[in-house]
């Protein structure tokens, strides 16, 4: 549920971009989704990886998207000024890595928690 004030605007802007895409998606298309994110704060991007699993999976009975990726290409001037997208890489190589890899340890957390170990060596 979007939290939302007395004048009808949301309250969490993650919470609204959630409830917008989740909302607009057909359930038939969501294990053919790959959802795009942006950032350069390893800890911001696994709450937000684990928030769009989190959120997917309550919405659509356990289906997950088919992917979640970090957006490292955007050129724009909004990525330039927040350090994002191309020129996190660019600036940044081992921060990138960095993202990378906390995101991937989220969805292999989130993965474990909800399948269990029964598939892991």
């Amino acid at each position: 549920q979007v939290e939302m004030d007395a004048a009808g605007r949301t309250v969490n802007s993650l919470q609204e971009t959630a409830y917008l895409l989740l909302r607009d998606s057909n359930p038939k298309d969501m294990a053919n989704l790959v959802i795009q994110i942006c950032g350069c704060d390893p800890k911001a991007l696994v709450n937000a990886t684990t928030a769009i699993l989190e959120m997917v999976a309550a919405t659509y009975d356990g289906v997950l998207p088919s992917g979640i990726d970090l957006n490292l290409g955007c050129p724009q001037e909004c990525a330039s000024r927040d350090n994002f997208g191309a020129f996190l890489v660019e600036r940044n190589e081992d921060g990138a890595v960095d993202c990378i890899g906390a995101m991937r340890d989220a969805i292999d957390k989130y993965m474990y928690c909800v399948v269990g170990d029964d598939n892991r060596n």
